[in-house]
């Protein structure tokens, strides 16, 4: 089930300036745990002026799903982005 929600701040909006891969990976990314999918889909259409948020699998390795976004994220991979990070 699709029960995980999460969404990157840029680091501009949580810091101000630039800063290191590891404050942003530390600070910009949130991931929440829902009650269930009904749960999740309502908090994910209810966030404001959020750049990239998703809903993943309960099962998904968040810590290496976090850092495969990142790099797709510094590297400007839209397409890769709108499939998986919408």
């Amino acid at each position: 089930m699709k029960t995980i929600y999460v969404k990157f701040y840029a680091p501009e909006e949580v810091f101000g300036e630039k800063v290191s891969d590891a404050l942003v990976l530390k600070h910009c990314f949130r991931a929440y745990k829902c009650k269930n999918e009904f749960e999740a889909l309502t908090v994910y259409a209810e966030t404001p002026g959020t750049l990239w948020s998703t809903l993943l699998e309960d099962t998904v390795d968040l810590e290496s799903w976090i850092k495969e976004a990142y790099k797709h994220i510094k590297e400007n991979d839209i397409d890769w982005l709108e499939q998986n990070f919408v």
